[in-house]
C-alpha cells in the first residue's frame, strides 16, 4: 500500500503520502524495538529502500535476500527514473516526520524503554507478565519447540536496530549539510554513551551466538552497498559523479557513529577486569570465538570505511576530485577533516 502511495500520479498522492509515512514514523515512536509493529515498519522502509537500489537485499537478512532478488535486475532508464522518484518522495515525507533528528536517534541510542517479560517473570512473577502483555501487547517472544528463541526469526531488537541505522544514514545524507550533519553528530554522541552504559551491547551483530557469523557477513554487505562506490560499467561521467556524491555524503553522514558502533562491538566482550588479571600474573587474556569475530568485524568495517575514502578523495583515481580553485574544494576540505576527527576518536 505504501509503495503504491509513494508511486501514484494521482493529484491526492502528496497528501496520502505524507499520512503514510506520517503513520509509520509514529508507530515507531509507540512501539519499542522488537515488537511486532516495530518488525513490520523498519522492514517496510528498508524494502522500500531496496527496490530504490539505495540498501542491499543482504540487509533484511540471508533468508529475505534471496526473496528480494528481483530488485537485483539491471535497471533502466525508466526504471531509474521511478527509483529516484521513489525515493526522494519516500526522503522527504521522513524528513517531515522528523524521523532523521528525533526519532532515529532516540531508537538507536535505546534511550527509550524497552522491556522484556522474561525478565519480569524470573524477578516479579507470572502476574506481572500477564500485566505487562495487557498494557505492552505488541512485544511478544517467538520460540521454538524447544522453548529458546529461534534464531531464524527476525524479530529481535538487534535487527530492527541494524534497519534503522541504515535508513537513518541514508536520511541524514538527503537532509542537507547541515541539518543532517547535526543529526548525525548528535547521534554520534548518543551512541557513544549508550555504549558505555552497555545499552548496545550485541546490536551490531545480534544477541543469538550461533547467528552472528552470517550476521556480520551481511551488515558488512549492507554497508558495503549503501558507503562504498563500486565499479558498475558505467560510462556517463555525470551519472558516476552524481552517484559518488551521494555515496561521500552517506559516508560523512556514518563517521560520526562509528566510535560508538566499535565500543558498542567491542566492550562486552573484552572487560577491565580480565587485562587487569592478565596484566598483574601470568595469566593471558583468552581469544574466544565471540572476540574473534568482534575484533575481525571491527577490521573489516575500519578497512572498508578506508577503502571508500581511498576510492572517492584518491589523489589521482578519486571520483570526487574537482579542479584547484572550484568551489567544491570548501566542501571536500570540511569532509576530510571530519573523517579525521572521527577517526582519532
Amino acid at each position: 500500500m505504501i509503495l503504491a502511495t509513494l508511486t501514484s500520479s494521482s493529484g491526492t498522492s502528496v497528501t496520502r503520502g505524507e499520512r503514510d509515512v506520517g503513520a509509520l514514523v509514529a508507530t515507531l515512536t509507540e512501539c519499542p524495538l522488537g515488537s511486532v509493529c516495530a518488525h513490520v515498519v523498519t522492514t517496510t522502509v528498508a524494502k522500500l529502500l531496496v527496490k530504490c537500489r539505495v540498501l542491499s537485499p543482504l540487509c533484511l537478512g540471508s533468508s529475505d535476500a534471496v526473496n528480494e532478488g528481483v530488485y537485483t535486475r539491471r535497471p533502466t532508464r525508466s526504471s531509474d527514473i521511478e527509483e529516484v522518484s521513489l525515493e526522494s518522495r519516500l526522503g522527504r515525507n521522513m524528513i517531515l516526520c522528523h524521523y532523521h533528528d528525533i526519532v532515529a536517534p532516540l531508537l538507536l541510542s535505546r534511550s527509550v524503554p524497552h522491556y522484556s517479560f522474561q525478565q519480569n517473570e524470573t524477578k516479579e512473577g507470572a502476574n506481572t507478565v500477564e500485566e505487562n502483555k495487557a498494557k505492552y501487547p505488541c512485544q511478544i517472544d517467538f520460540v521454538n519447540g524447544t522453548g529458546t528463541n529461534n534464531p531464524t526469526l527476525p524479530i529481535d531488537w538487534t535487527h530492527h536496530w541494524r534497519l534503522s541505522l541504515f535508513t537513518f544514514v541514508w536520511l541524514c545524507s538527503l537532509a542537507g549539510s547541515d541539518g543532517g550533519r547535526l543529526a548525525s553528530d548528535s547521534t554520534g554522541r548518543l551512541l557513544l554513551a549508550s555504549a558505555k552504559a552497555g545499552s548496545l551491547d550485541g546490536a551490531f551483530l545480534g544477541n543469538i551466538a550461533n547467528g552472528r557469523s552470517s550476521c556480520k557477513t551481511d551488515v558488512l554487505g549492507a554497508l558495503s552497498k549503501l558507503l562504498v562506490r563500486t565499479s558498475s560499467g558505467e560510462k556517463d561521467s555525470g551519472s558516476i559523479a552524481k552517484k559518488a556524491e551521494s555515496i561521500s555524503s552517506r559516508l560523512s553522514m556514518f563517521m560520526p557513529l562509528v566510535p560508538g558502533i566499535s565500543l558498542a562491538l567491542i566492550s562486552p566482550l573484552f572487560q577491565t577486569n580480565e587485562f587487569s588479571a592478565a596484566s598483574d600474573s601470568s595469566m593471558s587474556l583468552s581469544i574466544t570465538e565471540a572476540r574473534a569475530l568482534a575484533a575481525g568485524t571491527l577490521k573489516e568495517l575500519l578497512s572498508m570505511l578506508s577503502l571508500s575514502i581511498q576510492s572517492l578523495y584518491g589523489s589521482k583515481k578519486g571520483l570526487i576530485n574537482p579542479k584547484p580553485g572550484a568551489k567544491g574544494n570548501v566542501h571536500l576540505s570540511n569532509v576530510k577533516s571530519i573523517y579525521l576527527s572521527a577517526a582519532k576518536d
